[in-house]
């Protein structure tokens, strides 16, 4: 079989369009594609083997950042947000899950009635590596502890589809919680691959206002003055609504940031390019989608003022 370098991502490459998703890496063969993190602070990835022109195809019919295709579903198709079945407000009945979580808790609550009603076998969602505090990986949570500690908001790059290829190939069902390009990559892949339906039963995303940049998180340890590798833990969100960015050094000390100051003047900022343009930042192509549901200020603008959280 003829291999050649992949005419797509030299084309996605060009037009800056990567969302970093992944997916290219899991469908190209075995070691040909890897997502590594670049010196902008995305995550990219890079072609260490020619493609053989089946899996630069099928890179072509899946990439996110080549086209978008939702298909008309059931319920109002709004001009906005797309196909709606239901929209309704709430909140985690578990008072400390409700209280950890970004938004309320309403999204990893789905998850333990998921896992709990053995609707599915285990999770696949991002959480904080265990190689860097600030950094991003992809986890299979098997029970509570593993979507409690998965739980709130993560403002960084990740690659939630970069192993989907073997988590296909693995025995049960998962849940998938990624962000809006995320889910529309993976709604691709299921018209190439029917494992996608067979293995993947709930599919779950949340508003996305765009991926910022690594940088964006290192600037905000530049400002709270704490070195990289001085980081314990590192959270972006959570614990109140909309909690505080919360930085835990090594040698205990805990300093924290305000989420207006943190998002609004910070991580907004180090936004990639393919957010910018998103059409589908509201997660359209996914089963359920869940949000802050925030209170309003007199003109309408979320009003940040800590509260108990609602989705």
């Amino acid at each position: 079989m003829s291999s050649r370098p992949s005419a797509t991502l030299r084309y996605v490459e060009k037009g800056d369009l990567c969302s970093g998703c992944g997916l290219c890496a899991a469908v190209a063969a075995p070691g040909a594609v890897e997502v590594r993190l670049q010196a902008n602070g995305y995550l990219r990835p890079e072609v260490l083997k020619d493609l053989s022109p089946q899996d630069d195809a099928l890179i072509a019919a899946t990439c996110p950042a080549v086209r978008l295709r939702q298909e008309n579903g059931e319920g109002e198709d709004h001009a906005i947000w797309g196909p709606v079945l239901k929209t309704r407000v709430g909140y985690a009945t578990d008072p400390d899950l409700r209280f950890h979580a970004s938004s309320g808790g309403v999204l990893s609550a789905t998850l333990l009635y998921l896992l709990d009603s053995n609707a599915v076998d285990y999770v696949v969602q991002t959480a904080a590596s265990p190689d860097s505090p600030v950094g991003n990986a992809v986890v299979e949570s098997l029970e509570r502890s593993g979507v409690y500690d998965a739980a709130g908001s993560r403002y960084g790059p990740s690659a939630p589809l970069s192993h989907v290829r073997r988590q296909l190939q693995k025995p049960g069902r998962f849940a998938f919680v990624g962000k809006p390009c995320d889910v529309a990559a993976l709604r691709a892949l299921s018209r190439h691959d029917s494992r996608v339906a067979e293995k993947i039963p709930f599919v779950i995303s949340f508003f996305c206002a765009g991926v910022p940049s690594l940088k964006g998180t290192r600037d905000i340890l530049s400002r709270l003055g704490v070195r990289e590798d001085e980081v314990a833990e590192f959270r972006y969100r959570g614990d109140g609504w909309p909690g505080p960015t919360r930085v835990t050094t090594t040698d205990g000390r805990t300093l924290q940031m305000s989420y207006a100051d943190a998002w609004g003047g910070i991580l907004s900022r180090h936004l990639q390019f393919r957010c910018k343009i998103c059409p589908d930042g509201s997660g359209g192509f996914a089963d359920m989608v869940c949000a802050d549901a925030w209170y309003g200020d007199e003109k309408g603008y979320p009003a940040f003022a800590e509260s108990e959280g609602r989705s």
